[in-house]
């Protein structure tokens, strides 16, 4: 079994990002879906005449990976329609489920 130096470790790390840079592939961070986080557009949501806020379209942005997990829940499908408004609106890319 081949040991690795805790340098040549360090070297092949930065070596795997440097490639990862070079190839334009990055890091996604794990999000954590909480559908609560979206309070701040409730608003928004329900309503054509409510402008998102700067918080909403924040939040929006954070939960978009979660959005397709979002449409499966029975008492959110009245509300997808005025999400993906509210989304257009702010500008996010909503994921295609």
């Amino acid at each position: 079994m081949m040991r690795l130096s805790i340098t040549s470790l360090c070297v092949l790390v930065a070596v795997v990002e440097m490639m990862a840079l070079l190839t334009g592939a990055r890091s996604v961070d794990a999000v954590e879906c909480i559908p609560q986080e979206l309070t701040p557009c409730i608003d928004a949501i329900k309503s054509s005449s409510v402008v998102p806020s700067s918080i909403c379209c924040m939040k929006m942005e954070e939960q978009a990976p979660c959005l397709c997990q979002y449409a499966k829940i029975p008492s959110f499908k009245p509300l997808i329609a005025g999400g993906q408004r509210v989304a257009a609106v702010c500008g996010v890319t909503l994921p295609v489920c």
